[in-house]
């Protein structure tokens, strides 16, 4: 089964007596050509397979970047292409290890829920306690705070950090929380006039 070949007039090898030299480049074979999407989202290339190497040795593209090879009609990723990966162990080492990164929790996400959980819960005993009435609003409004930076830095990044429910749920629970207060305030004023009657 031969390997098809493919004429990439872009490709310049060289001068000889005034003449442009090109090369025919396989598909399969050692000479295939390469186009990659840099991570500024730009097509690089073309760029021989040895250079595809280097660059993955190298650390400037890893197993998700995407790579069109000469002849081929689909995008894909560098870890499709066994030529690029398995011919040389230190790249290969290199894509393996190129993994995404792993999402973890938002700090503020969390400590914006779990603000807004202790508002909410204060907010009841604030009619039965003037200190815990004071203090249930404060920390309601230090849950939407921490809860709207975790919102912030979730939506930035997205590709690391999760715990968009935890800091939606902590604003609203917050939220919830500094409005009963108000309304246990307003209540008490209420009452105050009333009694001055």
């Amino acid at each position: 089964m031969g390997a098809e070949s493919v004429t990439i007039p872009s490709v310049l090898i060289g001068t000889l007596n005034g003449t442009t030299q090109t090369r025919e480049f396989t598909k399969d074979g050692a000479h295939a050509m390469y186009r990659i999407i840099g991570a500024d989202g730009q097509q690089y290339g073309p760029v021989s397979a040895d250079q595809m190497r280097q660059w993955i040795a190298e650390g400037r593209i890893n197993a998700q970047t995407m790579a069109l090879r000469a002849g081929d009609t689909q995008w894909q990723p560098v870890s499709a292409f066994p030529e690029l990966v398995n011919a040389s162990p230190h790249a290969q080492h290199n894509v393996e290890t190129s993994k995404p990164a792993v999402q973890k929790f938002n700090i503020f996400a969390i400590l914006g829920l779990v603000a807004g959980c202790i508002s909410f819960v204060g907010s009841p005993a604030s009619f039965c306690c003037f200190c815990i009435g004071i203090l249930s609003p404060l920390v309601g409004v230090v849950g939407i705070v921490l809860s709207i930076i975790g919102l912030v830095q979730i939506n930035q990044n997205s590709a690391t950090q999760k715990g968009k429910g935890l800091a939606i749920g902590g604003l609203l629970v917050s939220i919830l929380a500094v409005l009963i207060s108000i309304a246990y305030f307003i209540f008490l004023i209420k009452v105050g006039e009333l009694n001055s009657l």
